[in-house]
């Protein structure tokens, strides 16, 4: 709370001062004089409130409680995004280190596999239902990404897709750029045409606006993860042309599934 008519220096020179230390301060400014000028430079610096004297205690007051206020919701607006970005990297881990167990050890009952994968969900649903695609980045229109950067991407892009039908989607790499999603969501209300509707729109997304190249491989609904991830691993190794396309594991013999069959 300053005057910015002082001695020496005044207020606003005060909370550029601060602004320049990086002081993560919020300021009212208090003036008997009503300059346009120094309104206009108070609300560049960033200044949450501007009072002309005189004025009341209570309206000061009132300032006061009403900045105050509204400087704690922020901050735990901001401390609450920052602990939600360190869960989601933290689920990101345990999304991955699932899908190598999963993958990896084979002798876990469908039953087991399914509360592994349970226990990275965060809804419930009527009529629960798996269903298991792969994306593998194949060759890059310009300079090559991270693969951190490249997940998140995926994640957003598909996330917003599948939005609208509030289903989850667990995506996981399963080496530097082959990631596997796991859609889990309510069988009534995400049918196969709408999942490989949507997933037809990614494909062509990716393919017209990101530096990158993909092939995409679908496996369905699934009873066992492991099973899944085996097969679409056995997808991506046949793409020994490394073609930008959409496969299929329902027909071994033509694996490739053009854009417009869906």
């Amino acid at each position: 709370l300053s005057d910015i008519e002082m001695p020496e220096e005044n207020g606003l020179e005060l909370f550029a001062w601060t602004r320049e230390q990086g002081y993560d301060i919020d300021c009212i400014f208090l003036t008997s004089h009503a300059d346009f000028n120094y309104a206009k430079e108070a609300i560049r610096l960033g200044s949450v409130d501007y009072i002309l004297q005189p004025a009341r205690f209570e309206e000061i007051e009132a300032g006061l409680r009403k900045h105050v206020e509204e400087r704690a919701e922020r901050l735990y607006l901001k401390e609450l995004k920052k602990r939600q970005n360190v869960l989601k990297e933290k689920e990101s881990v345990l999304i991955d280190q699932t899908f190598e167990k999963m993958l990896n050890v084979g002798f876990l009952t469908a039953e087991e596999q399914k509360f592994q994968i349970r226990s990275l969900c965060h809804k419930q649903y009527q009529q629960s239902c798996f269903y298991l695609f792969s994306v593998q980045i194949l060759q890059w229109t310009n300079q090559q990404w991270s693969s951190q950067l490249v997940r998140m991407v995926l994640s957003n892009v598909i996330g917003e897709l599948f939005e609208p039908y509030e289903c989850e989607v667990l995506l996981g790499g399963i080496s530097d750029m082959d990631y596997a999603v796991l859609l889990h969501g309510n069988r009534s209300s995400i049918t196969e045409s709408v999942i490989l509707e949507k997933i037809q729109t990614m494909y062509q997304f990716v393919q017209e606006k990101m530096t990158f190249q993909i092939a995409v491989y679908l496996e369905g609904y699934i009873e066992s993860v492991h099973q899944g991830l085996e097969e679409l691993c056995h997808l991506m190794r046949d793409n020994v042309l490394q073609k930008a396309q959409i496969f299929s594991s329902e027909n071994k013999e033509n694996a490739t599934l053009h854009i417009e069959q869906l």
